[in-house]
């Protein structure tokens, strides 16, 4: 009997081991997520200074490879397209298993667009859900934050299992651990649009109930962090799409203050960072590689600073960084030649 139960439980491990890396390589693309989410995964453990977690404007604000060649610290931007506010705990949880950052930076824009997963859709949800590794803590996002959604088509069952979602996509094998390196390590170019610059209030608005609820979480979560947590707005342009924007940044900035946390709010010091609507942005809330440059440039130096990071480049553990800056420059270029053609066809 025992013999038979080992023999049972040795097929179950291997079937559940196979199940669930073979899922992972039928995943679909999730436009930037899964590329950024697996590229988080294979980085070395513990070879982080500072996590960036936010949404698509997030991984289209703060350059890595930049902040590395400027500055010598090894940062990565942990983000979906689209995150959700009550994803964000579950993002903090996801990102903390296998780096300790000296600082933790959040982009408080999800509390702005008041959107949340399970309420935008089965595929925006997705980007929440589908990117991160089997786990507890993803099973939890799934049941406590989407299950109780009432606007999801797909089965319950395919967000667990989300091979039942992708189960007709080829395989791709490089990702059979969910770990394909990123040497943007998570920075996504965007192309060009024009934009007009934000404008500025001094009132403070409160969030609805539920983002309330969720802001209080995410804080209480923060508080049990063996890190510096920076809570971030970045200089964003006009955001005629929620009236309330600036009014809202400025509540949260008090409550996160309260908290005992440091924020920043970019937005108001627009002007500093020198950028030009007409070259620098994609629309509102997503900057191009020129404005990108420009953010990056203002902010990885002030947190080398603020935080005494220390300065990696040339040490043996992170050659990597070394090399892969070197193909980042090529990257770079790329998307640099992409936009400059665009703005002379007017696209």
């Amino acid at each position: 009997m025992p013999q038979k139960l080992l023999k049972a439980a040795a097929f179950t491990a291997v079937f559940l081991f196979l199940f669930v890396h073979l899922s992972y390589c039928k995943r679909g693309n999730l436009s930037y997520t899964r590329k950024n989410i697996s590229g988080y995964y294979a980085l070395r453990r513990n070879s982080l200074d500072v996590v960036f977690i936010g949404t698509s404007g997030t991984f289209s604000s703060f350059i890595p490879m930049q902040a590395w060649k400027d500055c010598g610290f090894a940062s990565y931007n942990f983000c979906v397209n689209m995150m959700g506010a009550n994803t964000i705990p579950y993002a903090v949880t996801e990102a903390m298993k296998s780096q300790k950052p000296k600082v933790l930076v959040i982009d408080i824009y999800p509390f702005i667009t008041g959107e949340m997963i399970g309420n935008i859709g089965d595929s925006y949800t997705r980007y929440n859900t589908d990117g991160f590794k089997y786990s507890l803590n993803r099973f939890l996002l799934i049941k406590n934050e989407v299950m109780r959604a009432q606007d999801l088509t797909e089965s319950p069952l395919s967000y667990f299992a989300d091979i039942i979602k992708w189960h007709a996509n080829d395989l791709t094998p490089g990702n059979f651990f969910c770990c394909m390196p990123n040497v943007d390590r998570g920075y996504n170019a965007m192309i060009w649009g024009k934009v007009s610059r934000p404008g500025k209030t001094d009132e403070a608005k409160t969030l609805s109930p539920d983002l309330e609820a969720c802001l209080t979480k995410l804080l209480d979560k923060c508080a049990r962090l063996d890190c510096q947590v920076l809570f971030v707005f970045y200089p964003f342009a006009d955001t005629y799409k929620y009236p309330d924007a600036l009014a809202n940044v400025n509540y949260i900035g008090n409550k996160v203050r309260e908290a005992g946390f440091a924020f920043r709010n970019f937005c108001a010091e627009w002007d500093e960072f020198g950028l030009d609507v007409d070259r620098d942005y994609w629309d509102p809330a997503h900057f191009n590689i020129y404005g990108a440059e420009k953010v990056t440039a203002r902010i990885a130096p002030r947190l080398s600073e603020a935080y005494s990071l220390p300065d990696h480049r040339g040490e043996r553990a992170y050659r990597d960084w070394d090399a892969d800056y070197e193909t980042w420059k090529n990257n770079e270029a790329e998307y640099k030649a992409d936009i400059e053609g665009r703005i002379r066809n007017g696209l």
